[in-house]
């Protein structure tokens, strides 16, 4: 099933997509929606990495994620300056590569991880977070 986007100029400020039964991979197309606050892709059967092209949600605060994405998490993320919220349900990258990024992200207030076994990650210079499940 193909995720439907328009134009690179809509004023879409949130993308609820979860819970579609979408299958393959995230769309490069998303990446077009530059004014995106929220993008909820769990719960689908998403596969693959995550584009390059949503590099340009500069806006985005949420991103919820929990789907069979492979590989590491993208460089871009930590350009989502705005970011208050990853959610990363079933280790969707692996939950190494999500801590290393997580650490990062200095503006995160929740965050919630969850997969398989794991270490705790180091805190020291994480100054924002208000909440990490």
């Amino acid at each position: 099933m193909k995720i439907p986007v328009q134009s690179r100029h809509a004023l879409i400020i949130s993308g609820n997509l979860e819970a579609n039964n979408f299958s393959g991979t995230v769309p490069s197309d998303l990446g077009r929606l530059i004014n995106l606050h929220t993008l909820i892709l769990s719960s689908n059967r998403l596969t693959g990495t995550l584009p390059a092209s949503l590099a340009e949600l500069s806006n985005l605060k949420d991103l919820i994620i929990d789907n069979n994405l492979s590989g590491s998490i993208p460089n871009f993320i930590e350009n989502w300056r705005q970011l208050n919220k990853l959610t990363n349900w079933d280790g969707a990258f692996g939950t190494d590569s999500f801590i290393h990024f997580f650490l990062n992200l200095t503006n995160v207030r929740t965050c919630e991880l969850s997969g398989p076994t794991q270490r705790f990650p180091p805190l020291d210079n994480v100054v924002g977070l208000l909440t990490l499940m």
